[in-house]
């Protein structure tokens, strides 16, 4: 009888004898092909796929699983059945380097209306970790990203044991042999499902950790770009502060060259000596404009972290954004004083404002706060 073939090679694959299985596996389609048994032959087909790709001989995994669902066309296409067998051509395919072709199959097997039906979680939860991992190959890191947090999504409300029994008796239900099936065959259908259940989740969590791996290396990249960013605007601020520091000088000088002149203002001496104040006072003014650069390259740099910022509280304000943003890159009050052109007993109060803005309690620090936004 075919079926029991099909019992013996899932028996076998649970317990890891490859070899065995196929002998099963072989006998067991020369049997269904006698007895003219279609659709055992489609379930030993696919189960022959299965076994070949963990053997890694996807070419003989590739002709079994087309030949499961050649048959499994032919005998109305059960579409749950339907979903396993493109997602393992999807997995071959991927496998041989195919992308596009385990593109196509993926999103075919995600395109079925059972997929939101009980006992199709887990077939999901791989499709998506596999749709996701090529989208990475192929570039899309993002989509990549959202796709393996959707799996995870899922995946999570499937560790509970209870549950994956329940899943594997709705599995059970949605069988096309259920009616034909003896109680003893019954059983060891539950067992193969859970088996399912169980190599569809270890593969699950290998693709994971591979996509992981990748969405790191990316995040790494992204966060190495913005240190480097925040490095050199942080060096702009520094240089900006000096010439600050040196503005102030220059206009206390000039309050000094002034009061010596008013005590005479008649002789020619005394108007050179004002041409040439009015002459420093305009070159020095150029610093005005290179402050409204600097602030625009504070805004850039911090764009993400100022909408988070106004996400927090309504009352922010554009001096609050300057100021957060300046905190959150570790500058202190004395470095941040002459670029916001006030003094640092000042910037202390402005920070307590800011924190009282945001309703932060006493014990919370604000630049670990603002850093936490930022990241």
């Amino acid at each position: 009888m075919p079926r029991v073939y099909l019992a013996l090679v899932k028996a076998y694959e649970q317990l890891g004898r490859l070899d065995e299985a196929l002998n099963a596996f072989e006998v067991g389609i020369e049997v269904a092909k006698q007895v003219n048994d279609i659709l055992s032959l489609r379930n030993l087909n696919l189960d022959g796929g299965t076994i070949f790709l963990r053997k890694e001989e996807y070419e003989k995994a590739r002709f079994y699983t087309e030949q499961a669902l050649d048959l499994n066309n032919k005998t109305g296409s059960d579409p749950i059945l339907s979903m396993s067998i493109n997602q393992q051509l999807a997995i071959i395919a991927f496998k041989t380097g195919q992308v596009s072709n385990a593109k196509t199959y993926i999103e075919k097997t995600l395109s079925y209306e059972v997929i939101h039906q009980p006992g199709t979680e887990a077939t999901k939860v791989g499709s998506l970790v596999l749709y996701s991992d090529i989208e990475a190959s192929l570039g899309n890191g993002l989509k990549a990203h959202e796709l393996i947090k959707e799996a995870k999504a899922i995946s999570d409300s499937l560790t509970d044991a209870d549950n994956a029994r329940k899943i594997a008796e709705l599995e059970t239900i949605y069988e096309t042999e259920k009616k034909e099936a003896q109680i003893e065959l019954l059983e060891v259908k539950n067992e193969a499902a859970n088996l399912r259940l169980i190599v569809t989740i270890i593969i699950a969590v290998v693709l994971i950790g591979g996509t992981s791996i990748g969405f790191i290396i990316y995040s790494r990249r992204r966060a190495e770009l913005k240190r480097k960013e925040m490095k050199e605007l942080k060096t702009e601020l520094d240089n900006y502060g000096t010439m600050l520091a040196e503005k102030n000088k220059f206009m206390e000088q000039i309050q000094e060259n002034l009061e010596e002149l008013k005590i005479d203002a008649k002789s020619f001496q005394t108007q050179k000596g004002i041409l040439s104040i009015v002459d420093s006072l305009s070159q020095n003014i150029q610093l005005t404009d290179q402050e409204e650069k600097l602030f625009k390259r504070i805004e850039q740099v911090n764009a993400g972290f100022f909408n988070e910022l106004r996400k927090q509280s309504s009352e922010i304000t554009q001096h609050d954004e300057r100021l957060a943003s300046l905190v959150q890159m570790g500058l202190s009050n004395k470095e941040i004083a002459p670029i916001l052109g006030i003094s640092p007993k000042s910037v202390n109060q402005a920070r307590y404002r800011l924190k009282k803005k945001l309703k932060l309690e006493p014990q919370i620090e604000l630049i670990e706060y603002l850093k936490n936004i930022a990241a």
